[in-house]
């Protein structure tokens, strides 16, 4: 599964980052910094703007990829 779906961004694959709102934004700095698997990722507040639902999933996925 890819990293855009993992964090719930597949409807905005076309979408300019500068386009998405808030907690799209937030989505879109987390699946950048899980790019190429990295050992240690320091994220601050990451799912600070983010709907509940979506806040699950990021933790989920920041939980999976560690």
């Amino acid at each position: 599964m890819s990293i855009i779906v993992k964090v719930g961004l597949q409807s905005f694959i076309k979408t300019r980052a500068g386009a998405l709102s808030g907690g799209n934004k937030r989505k879109l700095c987390l699946a950048m910094a899980l790019i190429g698997r990295p050992k240690v990722v320091l994220i601050d507040e990451a799912s600070t703007g983010v709907d509940p639902a979506s806040r699950r999933a990021m933790w989920k996925t920041i939980k999976d990829e560690g």
